[in-house]
């Protein structure tokens, strides 16, 4: 672990940690799921932004929907700074507040993969030509 955190003390202490504690913490509660998926080997470009990705891809296929306490368990995030990201992932679209208070993904991941599945028939149709 490279910031030095005592491993008991890791889900207490979640927020700010570094990226191999973070992995650490997530092996431990997803054992299956590579870790690759959720963060890079190296902590750079913006930590909201690196948060809110975390926060998206905490969601996977076969869930339903997410409460708060989920997401937190997942992301190793305090509730408080989830909320915080959810708010701006609510207004663009990526996550949706259902009315029991659970999170589901929104409709913007959704146009983004359609954009990139077009842009990848396209790269693929260029590709050919040449």
């Amino acid at each position: 672990m490279k910031c030095g955190f005592f491993r008991p003390f890791i889900q207490k202490f979640a927020y700010g940690i570094c990226a191999g504690c973070a992995k650490w913490l997530y092996r431990k509660t997803y054992p299956l799921i590579p870790i690759t998926t959720i963060m890079s080997e190296v902590q750079s470009g913006v930590a909201a932004v690196d948060r809110a990705l975390l926060i998206l891809s905490a969601f996977h296929e076969e869930d339903v929907a997410l409460s708060l306490a989920l997401l937190a368990r997942r992301t190793g995030l305090y509730k408080s700074t989830i909320l915080r990201l959810l708010q701006s992932l609510l207004r663009a679209g990526y996550v949706v507040r259902l009315p029991d208070g659970n999170y589901v993904v929104g409709p913007e991941p959704a146009r983004l993969a359609r954009m990139f599945q077009t842009t990848a028939v396209l790269d693929a149709l260029g590709s050919q030509g040449k």
